[in-house]
């Protein structure tokens, strides 16, 4: 995995070099959060662009955040491409 970059609706969110531990952790499963904030319950375009066996990948998420919940992305690696899946969670404390 190279560098990551985070976009939400356009707007550059974050952007992340990843150290040689990192990449390491990573390897072997490991899981980081790259965003977390409040949104408007309306639909959103994510997009996350990196590097994955020397290869750039760019994935793009539709996803729409409810009012009543808390809404997850997370992006994965699996067989060298980027996947995504989302979900929402109506409990009392998500975090």
């Amino acid at each position: 995995i190279g560098s990551l970059a985070l976009s939400i609706d356009g707007a550059n969110t974050m952007s992340l070099s990843m150290s040689d531990t990192a990449r390491t952790a990573f390897r072997v499963g490991a899981a980081d959060e790259l965003f977390r904030g409040a949104v408007l319950p309306t639909p959103h375009t994510i997009v996350l662009t990196t590097t994955v066996n020397g290869q750039p990948q760019q994935l793009v998420a539709r996803v729409r955040a409810l009012g009543d919940a808390v809404t997850y992305v997370q992006f994965a690696i699996q067989e060298g491409k980027l996947v995504q899946t989302a979900w929402a969670s109506r409990t009392s404390n998500p975090f």
